[in-house]
């Protein structure tokens, strides 16, 4: 059901700013080609990137949402759990999974922190996936084994965290 895209990493010892840029670049390109919408968020919930599918889904302009909380940007019926499992996610340091209903739509979501090199808490990235309302028990066994898998893991060389990212496939 789930196929991994890769996991990044930036490290200081690369040093390079250079390289750290195109890097960076690189990433936001792949993240911008994601089917699935990816939201990052600081510690206060206040949107840091949105990717296309998200404001797709939400039916706003990026440009637009970098700074406003989330609130103000996810559509009315997302807002309580989605608020609830980001604020999860950072009190607890720990991915966390759910499922949200939007335009009839039953969506899985993923909740994890997004940490610096030092280890530090600095936010939270969402994703969320189309879901066949049907198959609950599916659904909670799919979260509960990506919420496991989600958890930040330490770089083998201890220069930062890395969480994979994930692309459902099509049904």
């Amino acid at each position: 059901m789930i196929m991994v895209v890769g996991s990044f990493l930036v490290s200081q010892t690369m040093g390079d700013e250079l390289v750290q840029r195109q890097l960076r670049r690189q990433v936001l390109h792949a993240l911008e080609r994601l089917p699935i919408p990816v939201i990052t968020m600081d510690r206060e919930l206040k949107l840091t990137y949105l990717n296309r599918a998200g404001a797709d889904l939400f039916q706003v302009r990026q440009e637009t949402v970098q700074g406003r909380a989330c609130t103000d940007v996810y559509p009315a019926s997302m807002i309580d759990e989605t608020c609830r499992l980001c604020r999860d996610a950072l009190d607890h340091d720990a991915a966390r999974a759910g499922r949200v209903t939007f335009e009839g739509r039953v969506y899985c979501s993923i909740a994890a922190p997004l940490k610096e090199d030092d280890g530090t808490t600095t936010g939270v990235v969402y994703m969320l996936w189309g879901a066949d309302s049907g198959k609950e028990s599916v659904l909670a066994a799919e979260a509960g084994s990506m919420e496991a898998y989600l958890t930040p893991r330490p770089s083998p060389d201890g220069s930062g965290h890395w969480v994979p990212v994930f692309i459902p496939e099509p049904h």
